[in-house]
């Protein structure tokens, strides 16, 4: 999976559909589903979440004597 976060303004065409202010801020996330070893995904998605409706955590941790690949 690929994802892309974006910060942006709720357009007006979509502010009252998910119930709230035109122009207020919010989070774009893309994502963009592969297969192993596939260069084009099979499946896309793209959410629109206005301030204080979204919450990312990830957790990284690094394992001794593991190549990382860069």
């Amino acid at each position: 999976v690929e994802q892309q976060i974006s910060a942006v303004a709720i357009p007006a065409e979509v502010a009252e559909q998910i119930a709230c202010d035109a122009g207020s801020p919010g989070l774009l996330i893309r994502r963009r589903y592969f297969t192993r070893g596939e260069k084009t995904p099979f499946e896309i998605s793209i959410g629109l979440y206005p301030a204080g409706r979204y919450a990312y955590t990830a957790r990284l941790s690094r394992e001794s004597g593991v190549a990382s690949g860069l």
